[in-house]
């Protein structure tokens, strides 16, 4: 993902973490002995749960991990009761939980952006935990207020490092509601009675599997339960905009502000340039999940006011300032992680974030990020499904493809080898398109640690001991590219002198190097070739070069190379030139998929080993006469 924090706007209505508060020491240590839900819900998308959990730790170390289980609710729109909690003996003794040992506080947040949050914890601490006790919790939750009127939806999810004995969900459903599911795992029974129609489900996988490498969500073939009274994409695109549209109202303030925005252009596309430019520089991104605001945006004359917003405020304030211009936009609701495929059954689980589609150019646009020109996406929004929040018509779109033409990052790194080992060096990074949105989210970091600060966490990050100093391109505008230059020296190396193997040094290297990101990974060894990754188009050029001390000598340069595949090429090149020592690698994509699967994931798997391969290439001088 990219180096953002993005808004998680929806979850599952009814989904509750029943997981410990840190994962156990070993799969096999900790067994869910039970796991029952059972759902009542009402016509109008209320809803009341009640959920029974038996939690075995098989020694005293995953005792004291899962010894406490929290419990998540916002008490806005639902209640969290503790109905029953005990500590169950091996001999068959029950030790309760003291009303006391039942903690409530704020929901803890990430810390990676500001967040204002009503949600809260009830943490249930059970008492004398040791190694073959069960932890027994009885929890029931009235969904008072649904995040979406009149619908229901709920998903479980059980994955297979986990070890369940028994798991049984049953959820009672007005029959006119129509529930839409799809199972993975469990066995599913329905029946019918007094209108009502009740859905059962169990599950046992007694055995927990070791956890595998992967790059792209695992979701839909992990066990799962997905269920929602919405019956098609449509539906929830409609009832999110039956959410945002009126905040998204032209208001005097609103319509001053955009016609002060646009002045002196009657272009259009020139027109919503200028807007995203300015809620993209002028609006700070802060998580607002307050009452609803998981999923309801605040108001556009109230976003403009405070100065912030999430993703939705963002889509809202931006889509008002458009509709005052007359340019019709709709929020579009996508994964920022990595997940590229929607739910078999419409549900909001995996749709995490929301950004702009605007018809008239057919061009999505992002103004949480603060730093994309108009237009350009981050990595993890390219090649995704999306639901538009429309009022008719299909719903469900594809963001674009990252394009190779558009994309692309070079860096130049020119060092000077001293006779004591020295190198003092100079380097540049230049880059267009998603890898451009990287490199200033990479310069926002620099601004914060400081040019020379950072330039030494960077060093240590290569494992070099040295210093150095960052300058980057000029902040507040949102160009099409961007830069980075470092200069750096780093202490004497006497084992390269010595006649030890070295690689060239890459400078202060700001973003991936030439293979890695655009065809898979380059850094997971362990990833199976049957594993799909996420694929983009795009080039990555590096050129390294290094001066040598007079009369110094390279024993054996490193052989060129090149790695061919189906829609990618990677080369590398070495050479001599007088003193200097050069190598220039590049990776062309034109990979026409966001996702490498089947044959061609096989070929890039493949690509990728050839790739290391060539990273790991040294030199040395040659002996001395």
């Amino acid at each position: 993902m990219e180096p953002r924090v993005s808004s998680l706007i929806v979850a599952a209505a009814l989904a509750v973490s029943l997981a410990p508060c840190r994962p156990a020491a070993a799969a096999s240590s900790v067994i869910f002995k039970a796991t029952m839900v059972d759902i009542v819900v009402q016509p109008d998308g209320t809803a009341e749960q009640t959920i029974h959990q038996e939690l075995y730790a098989a020694n005293d170390v995953a005792a004291a991990q899962v010894a406490q289980i929290p419990l998540s609710f916002s008490p806005s729109m639902e209640t969290m009761e503790v109905v029953e909690a005990y500590t169950l003996k091996p001999d068959g003794r029950r030790i309760a939980v003291s009303p006391a040992a039942i903690q409530e506080q704020a929901e803890p947040v990430a810390t990676g952006a500001p967040m204002f949050s009503d949600r809260r914890r009830k943490t249930v601490v059970f008492p004398e935990v040791a190694g073959g006790d069960t932890m027994v919790l009885t929890a029931r939750r009235q969904i008072r207020v649904p995040q979406l009127p009149g619908l229901f939806q709920a998903t479980y999810a059980y994955p297979r490092t986990l070890a369940y004995d028994h798991v049984h969900v049953s959820v009672h459903v007005p029959t006119a509601m129509q529930l839409r599911v799809d199972t993975l795992g469990p066995t599913l029974t329905t029946a019918e009675a007094g209108g009502t129609t009740t859905y059962t489900w169990d599950y046992r996988a007694p055995d927990a599997l070791p956890p595998t490498p992967t790059a792209i969500a695992p979701f839909e073939r992990a066990p799962h339960i997905v269920m929602s009274t919405m019956q098609d994409w449509e539906t929830l695109g409609r009832a999110y905009r039956k959410l945002a549209d009126p905040k998204a109202a032209v208001t005097p303030k609103t319509q001053a502000l955009a016609d002060e925005i646009t002045a002196g252009t009657t272009d259009r596309r020139q027109q919503a340039e200028r807007l995203y430019t300015w809620v993209s520089l002028h609006i700070r991104y802060v998580a607002v999940f307050l009452a609803n605001g998981a999923l309801e945006p605040h108001a556009a004359d109230a976003v403009l006011a405070n100065g912030y917003g999430d993703c939705k405020d963002h889509v809202v304030l931006f889509e008002t300032l458009l509709r005052a211009k007359g340019i019709p936009s709709v929020g579009a609701l996508i994964n920022s992680g990595n997940g590229y495929t929607l739910t078999k059954v419409p549900s909001t689980v995996g749709l995490d974030h929301i950004i702009t589609y605007i018809p008239e150019f057919d061009l999505y646009a992002d103004t949480t990020m603060g730093v994309a020109p108009f237009g350009v996406l981050g990595f993890a929004e390219y090649g995704k499904p999306v639901v538009l929040a429309v009022e008719s018509g299909p719903a469900v779109r594809r963001t674009p493809l990252a394009d190779q033409a558009s994309n692309s990052e070079t860096m130049r790194a020119v060092a000077t080898l001293s006779p004591d080992g020295r190198i003092d060096g100079q380097s540049r990074t230049d880059a267009t398109g998603a890898y451009g949105v990287t490199l200033r989210h990479v310069a926002r970091g620099i601004a914060v640690d400081g040019a020379d600060g950072m330039a030494e966490k960077q060093l240590k990050a290569l494992g070099l001991d040295g210093t150095g100093h960052l300058e980057t391109a000029p902040s507040g505008t949102l160009e099409a590219a961007a830069w980075i230059n470092g200069r750096y020296s780093l202490k004497p190396d006497t084992r390269m002198m010595d006649g030890g193997e070295f690689a060239l040094p890459t400078g202060l290297r700001m973003l991936a190097r030439p293979g890695d990101g655009l065809i898979g990974p380059l850094s997971v060894r362990d990833l199976s070739p049957s594993e799909p990754t996420p694929c983009f188009g795009g080039r990555q050029l590096e050129e390294l070069s290094l001066t040598l001390p007079e009369g110094r000598k390279i024993a054996r340069l490193p052989k060129d190379r090149e790695v061919v595949g189906d829609g990618f090429r990677f080369t590398s090149h070495w050479a001599m030139d007088a003193s200097v020592l050069k190598v220039t690698r590049e990776m062309v994509s034109t990979i026409d998929r966001p996702v490498c699967e089947g044959e061609q994931r096989r070929q890039t798997a493949r690509a990728l080993q050839d790739i290391r391969r060539d990273y790991a290439e040294r030199v040395r001088f040659e002996d001395a006469p």
